[in-house]
């Protein structure tokens, strides 16, 4: 990832500076859901997803190196 952030253009850094990146598992539960599985995978994403889910900037300092990332 510290290569990728070097290689970032001047305009694109500007532009993912400040952006934020939120991950959830809905994704993989909603594909359970999709195969023939019932409900209850979906309303424990729900719950996960509400209590779980986790945000971050796209373009961050690693908290050991200092490189960005």
């Amino acid at each position: 990832m510290v290569a990728v952030a070097k290689g970032l253009s001047a305009p694109m850094r500007q532009f993912l500076t400040g952006l934020t990146a939120r991950h959830t598992i809905q994704k993989g539960f909603s594909f359970v859901n999709e195969n023939g599985q019932n409900d209850r995978p979906s309303d424990l994403a729900e719950t996960i997803n509400r209590e779980k889910a986790t945000n971050h900037p796209v373009l961050r300092k690693h908290p050991v190196s200092g490189a960005e990332t």
